[in-house]
């Protein structure tokens, strides 16, 4: 299943960041999954991604299992504004 999402968070540090798809939807993915595209600071662009199953955390969800974004594929473009009352990520 392929998903395009925002890059909501990215820490270059430690090669790890957030695709939201919803507000209430997000997928986890490491530096290492990504197939296409920069791998600098990518807050705030769009990416396109396959799902693989998720991976357990412990700070940020209190070891839940947060789906997973594999093959992941940046755009150096960066979104269009979208209503406030849209469902999808401002």
């Amino acid at each position: 299943m392929s998903l395009q999402g925002l890059v909501t968070h990215w820490n270059e540090l430690k090669g790890y960041g957030f695709i939201s798809v919803t507000r209430a939807e997000r997928y986890y993915f490491h530096v290492t999954h990504i197939t296409e595209g920069p791998v600098g600071d990518l807050f705030n662009l769009i990416a396109n991604f396959d799902v693989a199953e998720g991976v357990a955390t412990q700070k940020e969800s209190k070891n839940k299992i947060l789906p997973q974004a594999i093959n992941v594929r940046i755009s150096v473009s960066v979104p269009p504004a979208t209503p406030a009352d849209d469902k999808g990520v401002v």
